[in-house]
């Protein structure tokens, strides 16, 4: 559910709110967050066992100045790059490059997401969920306008689930990318 806004004049907050959603959405956030991060610690080894697998710390070198989005492009074109050089019959080629399509799929996504609720100014939060993201203005009329987007706690919940989902599938790529 989307309800954006035009701004009008100032971008004064007074949620009241505000108070209920703290309580209502911390623990969620929290967990979130910490999934995330590991979720993007298993992107960050499977980066750096690719380009060393005698240490992690070349891979780490390459990867210290890179945004998600950058890391999961550069999964996707190294463990891709491999897949191409694999002497595997085509048939579990197609399969193998379908898994690498989906992950990295799946982690544009869910880097999306997080990027969505890192930023959402959670200051403007409302009972049935609508928090601002973001804000921009528009070409032709110069006039702002407010993003506001909905997010549960319960849609939270589900994101965790697919973070849990996600890092299995990148772990168990990693682990069986190059087997024949």
């Amino acid at each position: 559910m989307n309800n954006d806004e035009e701004l009008d004049q100032y971008d004064y907050i007074n949620n009241e709110d505000y108070p209920d959603a703290v309580k209502k959405y911390s623990e969620v956030l929290g967990k979130f967050f910490m999934e995330f991060s590991l979720l993007e610690h298993e992107l960050n080894t499977s980066i750096a066992e690719i380009i060393n697998d005698a240490s992690h710390d070349i891979g780490y070198q390459v990867m210290e100045q890179m945004k998600m989005w950058n890391k999961i492009d550069l999964f996707y074109r190294l463990y891709n790059s491999m897949l191409s050089y694999s002497n595997e019959i085509k048939s579990k080629k197609i399969k193998r490059k379908e898994r690498l399509n989906n992950i990295k799929s799946s982690l544009g996504i869910i880097n999306d997401f997080r990027n969505q609720l890192a930023h959402a100014n959670r200051q403007t939060i409302q009972k049935n969920g609508l928090v601002r993201t973001r804000f921009s203005s528009d070409k032709i009329s110069g006039q702002i306008k407010l993003k506001n987007i909905q997010i549960k706690p319960n849609d939270i919940r589900i994101k965790i689930n697919e973070i849990n989902k996600i890092a299995n599938k990148l772990r168990n790529y990693k682990e069986t990318a190059f087997q024949v």
